[in-house]
């Protein structure tokens, strides 16, 4: 490390600062883009990049554009420590600005909301921060995805923020919280953002996170408070009309009622479910609901009617894209062709 430090103190001071910048975005820079920070004309950094690359402290490559990259992570570094604390995060803030600027796209929201998370700039920090949570979370990627979203809302609380957008995090945190099977955290999450939208009368929203309730309590193993929970939410949402929400607190209820070996029941919920998605047009929803309603015809001793539900559902439950939802009506399906004796 010192014979690193020694080399970049040997610099001329303008190359020494374009290895401090390029630090700060990374092990490796593009040079458009440390043009749009350092607020210079790219032809003017060529003479302080090629000093970098005669003292083999970085080397240029095409990935497409033009880029250096830091012969050594150690080297990179030894040139980000050589900044004072401030120096740091002014250069962050002036990163994630260029990086918005010039790759105006949710593709780089995971890099511009790091840039933010070193800075003090919350306003401009929170949106990006959830949109890299969500990116996180789309492809079940839950560490990185809760770490987004409880940073977004630490600052929203620091500034203030609405219990609205407070909420809507602790809904995205719940929900990740709930696919990771962290479930005793994820309860008390969920139920504090379902009193939140109550309050703020949001029905829909507050139908959602009574839904992944469902869920959780589904998976955790206490189905009897979890349909106390969606009975609850169905009830208070009957006068409202169809919506998403109620379409899917019925499915739910339909999954936990299964569990627990009221299969009659099962079905009504799965019907009622299915007429709300049928109405609303919603074939992800749709697919669901019959999901449920075939597996319930199959355990009330019609096997061959569940089987023309199940097989009617499976292309939209397979358009819907829940790979969870599919494995269970594949499951399922396969489950009643065995009882058929239809394995061909």
């Amino acid at each position: 490390t010192e014979i690193l430090l020694a080399r970049l103190d040997r610099l001329e001071a303008q190359v020494r600062t374009v290895a401090q910048v390029g630090s700060v975005i990374g092990t490796s820079f593009a040079v458009r883009l440390l043009a749009q920070v350092v607020g210079r004309e790219q032809v003017t950094l060529e003479m302080p990049l090629s000093a970098l690359q005669e003292s083999e402290i970085a080397f240029p490559r095409r990935s497409p554009d033009l880029e250096y990259v830091f012969k050594h992570v150690t080297m990179q570094e030894v040139a980000y420590n050589t900044l004072v604390q401030k120096r740091r995060k002014d250069l962050h803030l002036q990163t994630a600005r260029a990086i918005a600027h010039l790759y105006p796209s949710d593709e780089y929201a995971e890099m511009i909301a790091y840039h933010y998370a070193k800075t003090d700039e919350h306003e401009e920090a929170i949106p990006w921060l959830e949109k890299a949570g969500d990116r996180a979370a789309a492809i079940y990627a839950s560490d990185p995805a809760l770490a987004a979203y409880e940073e977004a809302r630490r600052r929203l609380n620091h500034v203030g923020g609405r219990e609205q957008d407070l909420a809507r995090l602790d809904e995205k945190l719940g929900g990740v919280l709930q696919t990771a099977g962290r479930y005793e955290e994820a309860i008390p999450v969920l139920e504090g953002t379902t009193d939140a939208y109550r309050n703020a009368r949001d029905l829909e929203a507050a139908g959602r996170t009574t839904t992944i309730l469902g869920w959780v309590h589904r998976r955790r193993g206490t189905p009897a408070e979890g349909i106390g929970r969606v009975q609850s939410m169905i009830d208070l949402m009957a006068w409202s009309g169809p919506s998403p929400a109620l379409a899917s607190l019925h499915v739910a209820l339909a999954h936990l009622l299964f569990l627990i070996g009221k299969y009659r029941e099962q079905m009504a919920a799965a019907e009622q479910g299915a007429a709300i998605a049928r109405a609303l047009g919603d074939d992800r929803l749709l697919g669901e609901a019959e999901m449920r309603r075939g597996t319930a015809l199959d355990t009330l001793g019609d096997p061959e009617q569940g089987r023309k539900v199940l097989e009617g559902a499976l292309p939209l439950v397979e358009a819907g894209g829940d790979l969870i939802t599919l494995f269970t009506t594949l499951n399922n399906l396969g489950a009643v062709m065995e009882r058929l004796g239809r394995m061909d």
